[in-house]
């Protein structure tokens, strides 16, 4: 599959399975975005996923309906 200009939405993605979902993503050409309580949240990702322009770490808690707005 390729997902080059494609954006994956990964909620859950700093945890056991959500990292391993996270990096298949990217390594199938995907955009990923992950929704984190803290910024620093993302450190559990491989450097080659959060150092590049194809990542972004939303600070957003998803039980927060203002957040998900």
């Amino acid at each position: 599959m390729n997902f080059e200009n494609k954006t994956a939405i990964i909620t859950g993605g700093t945890g056991g399975m959500g990292k391993v979902v996270v990096r298949k993503f990217f390594e199938l050409g995907a955009n990923v975005a992950v929704p984190v309580r803290a910024a620093s949240s993302a450190n559990v990702l491989p450097g080659s996923v959060t150092n590049s322009r194809r990542f972004l770490a939303m600070p957003a808690d998803l039980t927060s309906e203002a957040d998900v707005e």
